[in-house]
């Protein structure tokens, strides 16, 4: 899904995200992790878990909603999504929003 690529200090934007994994292996457990290397802020999750950066987190649903609040007005803001599965399969999403 599209995400906002601009946003204002205190602004929150939301992140629709769904895993479609090439196979459907029974017991396949996924995981998110990220980082933010760029800015400053908070992620949450849909139930209202605050995520703690590189910490991992169980995925129960392959379609999920993540929200981003940004706490500055740095010139850009940057946070890195890692999902992974009991496997050892991953995929990277970076997200990069512009202050406005």
């Amino acid at each position: 899904m599209p995400v906002a690529d601009g946003i204002a200090n205190g602004e929150t934007v939301e992140i629709r995200l769904e895993i479609r994994p090439e196979g459907n292996f029974a017991g396949t457990v996924y995981t998110l992790r990220y980082f933010q290397p760029d800015g400053k802020g908070s992620l949450k999750m849909e139930d209202g878990t605050v995520l703690k950066p590189n910490d991992r987190y169980l995925l129960n649903e392959r379609r999920f909603r993540l929200y981003y609040t940004s706490q500055s007005a740095d010139d850009s803001q940057t946070i890195d999504l890692y999902f992974e599965d009991n496997l050892g399969e991953y995929a990277a999403a970076d997200l990069r929003f512009q202050c406005e």
